[in-house]
């Protein structure tokens, strides 16, 4: 095609919601930041036995739920020769967590985290 395309070097570089590639990177960075800090505090193999049952708020169920549609997201993008639909997935979970992150619900901090977390009934072998 003799289509001209026009390339914005700043809104690649831009490090901002409207650049998907940051704002899922972004979203990556903090959620490996939960997850180490996580690590180095509580039994991690305890932790996946934690019930679920007590999680209430809105954006924390949002975010399990885009999380289990995962699998159904790649079958169905391969099935549809569409992978763009992988690249929404990721940027509509990065929104979650993030949003999830900076809700009433959840935490910015993990000194705030751990506040949430013994406010849950979880298993004493967590601390």
């Amino acid at each position: 095609s003799d289509a001209q395309m026009e390339f914005d070097l700043d809104a690649v570089v831009a490090q901002t919601r409207e650049n998907p590639v940051f704002y899922v990177q972004y979203a990556h960075a903090r959620c490996r930041s939960v997850l180490r800090a996580a690590a180095a505090t509580y039994d991690m193999d305890a932790l996946a036995s934690v019930p679920l049952g007590s999680l209430q708020d809105p954006a924390e169920l949002a975010l399990i739920r885009r999380m289990a549609a995962w699998p159904r997201t790649v079958e169905a993008a391969a099935l549809a020769h569409e992978p763009h639909r992988i690249a929404f997935y990721l940027y509509d979970l990065a929104g979650d967590f993030i949003c999830c992150g900076t809700g009433a619900g959840m935490t910015r901090s993990f000194g705030s985290f751990r506040q949430v977390m013994r406010r849950r009934p979880w298993p004493a072998s967590l601390w």
